[in-house]
């Protein structure tokens, strides 16, 4: 897969147009890395800043280690 820099998600705003995306997380199988994508937000034309379609960076280091904290702490609680 090689290295990444950035994910795009979006949708088509049918269906079920709102939804909330916490964070992505690609885990390459060959070479057994991941690469974490946070986003907190709505992705809904109604809800937040209103957009639909997001360019997410690939996390740092800081940003990791707060992500795996929160995982850990939902996991947890279910």
């Amino acid at each position: 897969m090689g290295l990444l820099n950035f994910v795009r998600i979006w949708h088509d705003n049918t269906s079920d147009a709102s939804w909330f995306l916490k964070y992505i997380i690609i885990h390459d199988l060959q070479t057994r890395e991941k690469f974490y994508f946070l986003c907190n937000k709505w992705l809904a034309l109604d809800r937040d800043d209103g957009l639909i379609d997001r360019i997410l960076p690939v996390a740092g280091g800081k940003q990791k280690k707060n992500l795996r904290y929160l995982i850990e702490k939902e996991t947890k609680e279910k």
